[in-house]
């Protein structure tokens, strides 16, 4: 009996396991799942449409609804914006992908504002091209996005990231011809751009300033790491915002490449050539590092260094620029340090020190055009002097062209004053008519300076096509047949230039062709 009653109960333990088994798929889907669990949705853009079905503002619409993260493909060739789109906002992250259709989004018929406002964590945008935009291409709010492989040209900002969002990579994208490439607002960190071209951004490619000095540990942690610069007004700029610029190429800026205030910035390994003013100016700065980049054919200068404290400038090469490196003042008590540059052939000094007192240490200085280095004493208005006395050891001067160490005054009264009497040209857009294609540029001679910086630039395309320098007061222009132009002129020394002359405007012959 008691056998019995055991089999009894066994059969009935594995009926229940079995019934338990059974409905435990069904009970499942009744779960509630977290939002990490939630498999991410793909939404398509299927209609280049402002709007309606298929459109990615309904594909943003849907993304926001979707509990999970959610994946927005695009597989249209371009979109043309009538209307604002909504915000980006999903908690758990959306990405947008253009797959192989390199969609283009054309923003000219919006009057402001951002293109795509994310305000989403964790945004991944890859692929996307964004031109015309009147405000931001981009603009992101949360924390954690990836940028990688878009375009944006023609905007007034390609990025614009604001106050307290960090860990942001951008890479291997492009911007053309925007304003600001990049914007950084004071309290960002732990922002990556790397790998990317910029090309003729008319204010700054990458853009990062802060009318005080930040908590470094906190606030713009920035890393610039092997982009390509070329054409820029001014490539970066950093004030009281710390960055490592490092395995960059920057070429033909109109001001300085790379300018830099503050403390703790670090440029490294860097190309820095054919800029109409210095490759680095860096003022009013501490505790700096420049190091082992190659500086050339920069028409003012290589580095600027100006009323600046602990800045190491050491193992740097530079040749064929106007003055190799000007150091204006400066602290005695935390000097700057130059030391174990290279400096070649350039056209005025090697080193030209006023009223500073650098540590000059181990440095070749040769073939200068004027002196291997040059000490001013300062001049103030008021007849105050300030002597430089820098430490000079160990610096090998050979070949310099007025001698190895000069000495002399410098006065606020010799900067230059504009260039008078530029020529040709008239104030009004189209301007004269030249008999040709070959323009001869002239302008009036300027006591104190020693060279004269000049830019052409074609007005349908907005290119600088004439980026130069000269010591005459003369400069012929080799130009295309049947073009409208615009060119000033700015008188320089090594401290500083003129402001330039009123744009004037002329314009070649169309060419003749004979039948």
């Amino acid at each position: 009996m008691k056998n019995i009653m055991r089999t009894r109960l066994l059969w009935g333990a594995v009926l229940v396991l079995g019934l338990v088994a059974l409905f435990i798929p069904w009970v499942s889907q009744f779960r509630i799942l977290s939002p990490e669990s939630v498999p991410a949705a793909e939404i398509s853009v299927t209609s280049e449409a402002d709007g309606g079905l298929g459109s990615l503002r309904e594909a943003i619409f849907a993304a926001a609804k979707n509990p999970g993260k959610t994946q927005i493909k695009i597989k249209v060739n371009k979109i043309i914006l009538k209307t604002p789109l909504p915000p980006l906002v999903n908690a758990q992250g959306i990405d947008i992908d253009t797959e192989e259709s390199h969609a283009a989004i054309d923003a000219k018929l919006l009057p402001e504002g951002p293109v795509l406002d994310v305000a989403t964590p964790s945004a991944h945008i890859l692929g996307l091209q964004i031109n015309n935009a009147s405000g931001q291409a981009i603009l992101l709010r949360e924390s954690g996005a990836r940028i990688k492989g878009v375009v944006i040209s023609n905007s007034k900002e390609g990025i614009y990231l604001v106050d307290g969002v960090q860990d942001v990579v951008i890479e291997q994208s492009r911007f053309e011809g925007n304003i600001t490439g990049i914007h950084l607002q004071p309290a960002v960190s732990r922002v990556t751009v790397k790998d990317n071209t910029f090309l003729h951004q008319r204010k700054a490619s990458i853009w990062a300033v802060s009318p005080k000095p930040q908590d470094m540990d906190k606030h713009i942690n920035l890393v610039v790491r092997g982009n390509r610069f070329t054409r820029d007004f001014q490539s970066i700029v950093l004030i009281h915002a710390q960055g490592k610029i490092m395995n960059n190429s920057f070429e033909g800026m109109e001001e300085a490449a790379v300018y830099l205030v503050g403390s703790g910035s670090m440029a490294k390994n860097n190309r820095l050539s054919n800029g109409l003013r210095f490759g680095f100016s860096i003022d009013s700065s501490s505790g700096m590092v420049i190091e082992e980049n190659e500086i050339d054919h920069n028409a003012g200068g290589g580095i600027l260094l100006k009323s600046s404290s602990g800045v190491n400038i050491k193992r740097n090469r530079l040749y064929d620029n106007g003055y190799g490196m000007a150091v204006l003042f400066g602290s005695r008590a935390n000097p700057n340090t130059i030391a174990d540059n290279l400096l070649l052939q350039q056209k005025q000094d090697g080193l030209y020190v006023v009223g500073g007192s650098p540590i000059l240490r181990s440095n070749v200085v040769r073939q200068s055009g004027k002196a291997g280095i040059r000490l001013l004493t300062y001049k103030k208005t008021k007849g105050e002097l300030l002597t430089p006395n820098p430490l000079l050891e160990k610096n090998d001067l050979t070949e310099n062209a007025d001698g190895n160490i000069a000495q002399g005054i410098y006065s606020e009264e010799t900067v230059p004053v504009t260039p008078a009497n530029p020529s040709p040209g008239s104030a009004i857009s189209p301007g004269t008519l030249l008999s040709g294609s070959t323009a001869g540029l002239s302008w009036g001679a300027v006591s104190g300076a020693t060279y004269y910086s000049l830019g052409v630039r074609d007005i349908a395309s907005s290119t600088l096509v004439v980026n130069a320098t000269t010591t005459d007061t003369r400069y012929t222009a080799a130009l295309t047949a049947g073009k409208q132009y615009r060119w000033s002129v700015a008188a320089c020394n090594a401290t500083r230039c003129s402001s330039y002359t009123t744009v004037l405007f002329f314009q070649t012959p169309a060419a003749v062709t004979i039948p």
